[in-house]
């Protein structure tokens, strides 16, 4: 039989052997990644040099979305296609799902509608203005998007508007962007016989149509992905609360 002293200095050497494995394994990590870098070939500024050579043929003049959505369309169009797999996950098969807003609020809400009636019309001009600056300056779809979604949770929070997930109109606004993707590529395709091949002239009108689409789809989106985790949230807690609850105990051992 263990006595106090024998179990407390063999927790007390576990202990030690455990800061000293992770020791070890911060020391070789920071090492390998030293070495690496050490390692690394010199960047190369090339692509940056034929990025800005052909910027007048991409349509825009903001390098970085000459790059997301011309150079490297390819892969913007990978990652929203992701993104929809991710939505098409996460949306649930019955009808039952959607962001209500109440019937009847009270008088403390009230102030918050009103504020929000206020508010949200400004977000919806300053997120047009990101998407329409996003050609020359910094700004874009997925900035234009994300404020979109700030002032459509800022609505939601207030029950001032519901969403309905199981709607055509929002699971077609949901794949708006990779709708309008694929639509791109085949138009340029039969233009000029290449996806994605944009022609010059045309170029900003086929990047700022894309652009309006993604925004409103990232918008919805991100409203999508706050929703179902505070709901899976909210379903986990409620579940701990009521297995953990004396009544529910009570039941199950009688």
């Amino acid at each position: 039989m263990f006595s106090y002293n024998q179990v407390s200095a063999k927790l007390s050497l576990t202990s030690l052997l455990l800061v000293l494995g992770l020791v070890i394994f911060v020391f070789c990590l920071g090492l390998v990644l030293m070495l690496s870098l050490v390692a690394s070939p010199v960047p190369s500024f090339e692509a940056a040099i034929a990025a800005y050579t052909n910027l007048k043929k991409s349509g825009v003049s903001n390098p970085v979305t000459a790059v997301l959505l011309n150079f490297r369309s390819y892969d913007t169009l990978l990652e929203l296609a992701v993104l929809f797999a991710v939505v098409v996950i996460m949306l649930p098969a019955n009808k039952t799902y959607k962001i209500e807003s109440a019937a009847n609020v009270t008088f403390s809400q009230i102030a918050t509608i009103n504020l929000v009636r206020k508010i949200l019309p400004l977000t919806i001009v300053m997120s047009g203005y990101l998407l329409w600056t996003g050609a020359s300056q910094p700004g874009g779809a997925f900035q234009a998007g994300a404020l979109l979604a700030g002032g459509g949770l800022m609505a939601l929070f207030s029950k001032a508007i519901s969403i309905r997930f199981e709607h055509t109109l929002w699971r077609f606004a949901l794949a708006g962007a990779l709708a309008a993707f694929i639509f791109a590529g085949a138009a340029t395709h039969w233009l000029t016989g290449g996806f994605l091949l944009y022609p010059s002239k045309q170029a900003g009108l086929f990047i700022i149509s894309i652009e309006f689409a993604a925004t409103f789809s990232i918008s919805i989106t991100l409203v999508l992905f706050y929703w179902v985790i505070t709901t899976f949230h909210l379903t986990t807690h409620l579940t701990t609360h009521l297995t953990n609850h004396p009544a529910t105990r009570q039941t199950d051992s009688s």
